[in-house]
């Protein structure tokens, strides 16, 4: 049984909704909470500016300083701790609680659709599960799927098969230039038109030639980030160290994130400014236009990006779902 495009649309806006369900009782019951407790207010602001410290500390490369401010946060967390049992509550009543832990309600983990998607998918449509992804290989990279008929008015003329052989060969350029220069890239464009398997061709490509490469998606990034700036128990530090140490990192679908609007645009400029300074090579894939990452993410952070990244602009059909429908891995 063939997936539709509205079936497949319906599962995404049922993990958007998830998101947003999970948030807004999170938020409503803390609010109740901070009105019982008027200091816990205070408490969280001072863990906030710390956490600005704690992120630039640790993308910065010291470790001395993201000790000291780790201390302090931990001291301010079991204040906020003792504070909230005086009521009967624990840290863990101001988190949302998700329907999926692992993908928090995303219906992606560790860089691939997890696996409660596939679940969900096939729950709504009828069908066995789906494959896991395959690996990533630029000559994998099908152009076939890309319309070569009608010129792009947005695209100066061209078709989407000629933008996206461009696109392909600014990829393998940035790969096979590694070593000589690295710097940034950003891909953007329509839900499933490629950037993510070719975010990850990249990173296989590089990963080839000797270097350390990072491959997480954007919530996995704020997760890690709102962990590590909060003092978390739930956070990774062996993805946070990961990620600063690799000489490439792979953020895929920023815009898709769930956090703290502040922290994450103070995470990603940090991260971006940090990653610049020491020369390593950063990729970022959306579908959002740098327009639509202004209004998420600031003019410092889009101004940074349109000024030091290499912009590739995708278009073309939704191929996730063109391959599902014709029965493809």
């Amino acid at each position: 049984m063939p997936i539709t495009k509205d079936q497949y649309e319906a599962v995404e806006e049922l993990y958007r909704e998830r998101r947003r369900r999970a948030r807004f009782l999170a938020d409503e019951k803390a609010a109740r909470i901070r009105q019982e407790l008027p200091e816990l207010e205070q408490l969280e602001q001072q863990r906030l500016s710390l956490s600005m410290d704690r992120i630039r500390s640790a993308f910065g490369g010291d470790p001395e300083k993201a000790a000291l401010v780790k201390e302090k946060m931990r001291r301010i967390s079991r204040e906020k701790e003792s504070l909230l049992r005086t009521k009967g509550y624990t840290p863990a009543d101001l988190e949302p609680v998700y329907t999926c832990p692992l993908c928090r309600d995303t219906g992606r983990f560790e860089g691939r659709e997890c696996r409660c998607f596939a679940e969900t998918l096939e729950e709504a449509v009828g069908r066995t599960p789906l494959s896991r992804e395959p690996e990533a290989r630029f000559e994998d990279f099908s152009l076939s799927w890309y319309d070569d008929a009608e010129p792009l008015r947005a695209f100066g003329g061209l078709t989407a098969r000629r933008v996206m052989e461009n696109v392909l060969a600014a990829a393998e350029e940035y790969a096979d230039r590694f070593s000589e220069k690295r710097g940034g890239l950003f891909l953007t464009g329509p839900v499933g038109t490629g950037k993510t398997f070719l975010g990850r061709c990249i990173a296989r490509a590089v990963a080839a030639q000797g270097y350390e490469t990072c491959l997480v998606t954007a919530q996995e990034f704020f997760g890690a980030a709102e962990a590590l700036a909060f003092d978390k128990e739930n956070g990774d530090p062996l993805l946070i160290e990961q990620m600063n140490r690799a000489q490439l990192l792979v953020i895929d679908d920023l815009g898709t994130e769930f956090t703290s609007r502040r922290l994450a645009q103070n995470a990603l400029f940090t991260m971006i400014n940090e990653r610049e300074i020491r020369e390593l090579g950063t990729i970022l894939t959306g579908n959002i236009t740098l327009e639509e990452m202004e209004d998420l993410y600031t003019n410092r952070v889009t101004s940074r990006i349109a000024g030091s990244y290499r912009i590739l602009p995708f278009t073309g059909p939704d191929i996730r779902l063109a391959k599902k429908q014709a029965g493809k891995p």
